[in-house]
């Protein structure tokens, strides 16, 4: 009797991973599709599960962060696409205004994020997502692209315009 609820168990648990994965398969292949560049926070999940809060860390391990964000890195490599992992800290607490440098402390429960300093009041996930996307940007780079005009020298030693040289800079400057 109690072998078959183990296997029943089993089969269930097998049964979540399998869907979970392949939810997981099919969200990191819509943000591929969608997206050139993509932005998540580089979240230990090792060191959470030290940490104090347990259920906290059940529910990143379970909602598996670490084989979500290596399907999204294999899937937009073999794309052509970037991922960008930025650093966790603080992207909750920081105020996304970027004429503020505020930081609004938050429990769990708090889903609003509302800043004393600038008046900003926003979607606790929406202020955390700016925030990983403007860190994601600084690391990427921000110059726009400039045209230079070019010269060359001929063989008598005259200098002649030939074309335009264009530098690569961030088509992501003055977001």
């Amino acid at each position: 009797m109690e072998e078959t609820k183990k296997k029943r168990l089993a089969k269930a648990y097998k049964k979540l991973r399998d869907a979970r994965r392949d939810f997981l398969h099919k969200l990191s292949r819509a943000y591929v599709d969608r997206y050139d560049v993509i932005a998540v926070e580089d979240l230990d999940t090792k060191n959470l599960s030290e940490g104090e809060s347990s259920a906290l860390n059940r529910h990143i391990a379970n909602h598996a962060w670490n084989e979500f964000v290596s399907m999204l890195a294999y899937k937009a490599s073999q794309a052509g696409k970037q991922v960008i992992e930025v650093e966790a800290k603080n992207t909750t607490k920081s105020c996304s205004n970027p004429n503020c440098d505020n930081k609004v402390d938050k429990e769990l429960t708090d889903r609003t994020h509302k800043c004393k300093e600038c008046g900003l009041e926003i979607d606790r996930d929406l202020n955390a997502a700016i925030n990983i996307l403007n860190k994601a940007i600084s690391l990427v780079g921000q110059g726009l692209s400039e045209v230079k005009p070019s010269d060359t020298m001929t063989s008598a030693g005259t200098s002649v315009p030939v074309s335009h040289v264009v530098e690569q800079g961030s088509p992501f400057q003055n977001l």
